[in-house]
């Protein structure tokens, strides 16, 4: 396993190593007692010869106890060396989703800032230069829609959710992933249909050349419902940042408290 480290494999050959040595040592015990039965029963000693058997059904108990004890205590180290498989595998899935976050963040502060510089220019009457290009361009994109691992929450649901010793990080991350993420991507999947979207898309593809250069920039600046909808783009597109970023910091919590599990674990 990935994240089973040196300590695990030693530590299972150590219990291998005990079982072996004390099997071997009750059969041992356990013939010893049986031949002195034999010979006690053959010199007719019952007295004797139950106070033999006696002790050989105690020795064989408790070698039973000892061989449960011993069995309860590697099935535990399993669950320990599974459990750390999955916060490794649930600490790659949130890395990628903060990583994820991060980029959509910034691509749409990226597309706010060009939508406040066309609709601020309109609303001056700023001459058209070369420079607003671009920024025609980009205000006309999409909103962002962010992608998010799952792969690592599909290991923790496939093992089953008791893997986790922390009842406290197991809420945690059912929330996050059940609830937090799902919650973002329906939002982001609502807007990427906004009427605003369609209406500058559309006016964009009447009035614009490849969507860049306009074919009229008088009319442009005229056009009232242009500006107004790029400006509730722009406030539709701050909103669902302002949820990112708190996405974001929850999964960054998450995350560091998984890393603390697995330091505690090594």
């Amino acid at each position: 396993m990935k994240y089973a480290n040196l300590n695990d494999v030693k530590t299972l050959q150590i219990f291998q190593y005990l079982v072996k040595v004390t099997t071997n040592h009750f059969l041992t015990m356990i013939n010893f007692f049986r031949k002195i039965r034999k010979q006690l029963l053959t010199q007719n000693k019952v007295s004797k010869y139950l106070l033999y058997a006696i002790g050989e059904i105690v020795l064989v108990v408790i070698g039973i106890l000892i061989a449960l004890s011993i069995n309860n205590w590697n099935e535990w180290r399993k669950d320990r060396i599974m459990e750390r498989e999955v916060l490794g595998q649930l600490s790659e899935s949130l890395t990628k989703n903060c990583e994820a976050l991060e980029d959509t963040i910034g691509a749409a502060i990226e597309l706010n800032n060009s939508r406040y510089i066309i609709t601020s220019a309109l609303a001056q009457k700023t001459p058209y230069s070369d420079s607003l290009e671009n920024h025609f361009w980009v205000a006309s994109l999409d909103f962002r829609h962010t992608t998010f691992s799952y792969s690592g929450y599909e290991i923790f649901k496939n093992e089953g959710f008791s893997v986790l010793t922390s009842s406290e990080l197991r809420v945690a991350i059912v929330n996050l992933f059940e609830s937090d993420l799902k919650r973002l991507e329906a939002n982001e999947s609502e807007v990427i249909r906004n009427i605003h979207i369609e209406e500058v898309a559309k006016f964009m593809i009447d009035n614009f050349n490849n969507r860049r250069i306009p074919n009229d920039y008088a009319l442009v600046q005229s056009n009232q419902p242009f500006s107004e909808n790029l400006k509730a783009i722009s406030e539709r597109e701050d909103w669902l940042n302002g949820q990112r970023s708190r996405l974001l910091e929850k999964c960054r919590r998450v995350l560091q408290f998984i890393k603390e599990e697995l330091e505690e674990a090594d």
